[in-house]
């Protein structure tokens, strides 16, 4: 009979352990709510320094574009012919440093860029172009805030002077242009021209270009540490180390899916999707890490809960409820730590600071429910290998499912060998 009851109580403890973890989960959900609304005013804060200093960057061009009146059934409409390079090879060199913005560090850069290359001229322009053809040489960027001096272009050898293009209806959904007149008499008769251009544009976040030549080659030397490269196509050659990354990038048209001669006027919608460079924000920012540690909650509450449950057999000292929620509490505080740590001092020292800060507090006060160090050091033991292992699991990517599964089948079978232990010795006292 006192077998029965013993067992009675013990698994309506375990149900109340199963039910507080679950419980449990209701303020990190919360939390995790507050880290998406914090990683969203983070980003606002990227865009308002982007707003004066010059926002997220990209170049798209030069390109040459062909425009014309013509009388469709008694009615005048505007034909466009865009033309772009045969080759289009760049150096970018990005020099980076922080500006904040409250408590938010924001990564900007100053980039020296020089391109050149050339167009060449087939029979689809030689058709399109009349005497009164008008043609320009454009240039798309993202903000045109950040330019910092007047873009030097040089095309056939001649000296052209660009200007930011007025928007009218037909620019409403086109990202800041700079166009050039191209004078009359520098395209008569030429199959090819050569171009070159030096510009210095400022920016913040990241920095993207758009291989709009048949030929492409993308040279980009930067000192920050932690690139995050990203877009339609990563870089064929990179190297990074603490005192910043190189990174080659070489495309062809066959791997883009728009041709070098288009009829359209609006380039940016036609070239964006082709776009490829490099984040200065690490993909995976503290935000995501926090946000991920919060998924891995269940599993260290129920876990610690569970060895707390397994001891208190073990040892036969009574843990009453409101112990267990106590100690709950404070397995959901260590989140709160992590995330408003990891805003000043980076997630790394953050999950040690609050993992530290839990695991001596919940010794400290198993300490006195226990009466004993040693099942209480050993309670903080297994607390520090839980959070070290999901600290390896929130770095390790891509092999993160596959150690998680490996470590879970491992803990399955330590609580499952301890329980065996705990439940054979409860009854043989």
């Amino acid at each position: 009979m006192e077998t029965n009851k013993f067992q009675g109580r013990q698994a309506l403890k375990l149900l109340f352990v199963a039910g507080l973890s679950l419980l449990l989960l209701i303020p990190v959900s919360f939390l995790k709510d507050t880290i998406r609304s914090r990683s969203h005013t983070a980003d606002e804060a990227i865009s308002e320094v982007g707003s004066s200093w010059g926002g997220r960057q990209f170049i798209t061009g030069p390109y040459i574009e062909f425009s014309k009146t013509v009388i469709n059934q008694k009615e005048e409409q505007k034909k466009y012919l865009c033309v772009f390079p045969e080759s289009f090879n760049a150096d970018i060199d990005l020099t980076s440093s922080t500006l904040k913005r409250g408590i938010f560090k924001v990564p900007v850069y100053r980039s020296n860029v020089k391109a050149g290359g050339a167009f060449t001229f087939g029979e689809e322009v030689s058709n399109f172009l009349t005497p009164d053809t008008e043609a320009r040489l454009c240039l798309s960027l993202g903000d045109l805030k950040g330019l910092e001096d007047q873009a030097d272009i040089l095309l056939g050898g001649q000296s052209l002077k660009f200007s930011n293009r007025v928007k009218t209806d037909r620019m409403s959904n086109q990202n800041p242009e700079l166009v050039a007149v191209i004078p009359e008499g520098l395209l008569n008769g030429k199959d090819s021209l050569e171009y070159s251009l030096l510009l210095n544009l400022k920016g913040a976040a990241s920095f993207n270009v758009a291989p709009v030549g048949e030929t492409n080659v993308v040279k980009m030397t930067s000192d920050w540490p932690d690139p995050s490269f990203s877009g339609a196509f990563l870089p064929s050659e990179r190297n990074v180390d603490d005192n910043g990354f190189s990174a080659v990038w070489k495309v062809n048209a066959l791997n883009r899916d728009y041709p070098q001669v288009c009829e359209t006027s609006n380039v940016h919608s036609l070239t964006g999707s082709s776009l490829s460079g490099v984040g200065l924000i690490d993909s995976v920012s503290q935000y995501r890490l926090s946000e991920r540690a919060c998924k891995y909650a269940l599993l260290i509450i129920l876990i610690t809960m569970l060895a707390i449950f397994l001891m208190e057999i073990w040892t036969g000292k009574k843990v009453n409820y409101l112990q267990y929620i106590l100690t709950g509490a404070d397995l959901v505080i260590f989140y709160t730590l992590l995330f408003s740590f990891s805003e000043h001092i980076g997630f790394g020292w953050a999950f040690l600071i609050a993992a530290a800060m839990t695991i001596v507090l919940m010794v400290l006060y198993m300490k006195s429910v226990l009466g004993s160090w040693k099942d209480s050091l050993a309670l903080g033991g297994l607390a520090t290998l839980l959070y070290a292992y999901i600290f390896v699991l929130l770095k390790m990517g891509d092999f993160a499912f596959l150690a998680g599964s490996i470590g879970l089948f491992i803990l399955l079978a330590i609580v499952m060998f301890f329980s065996q232990k705990a439940f054979a010795k409860a009854g043989q006292e």
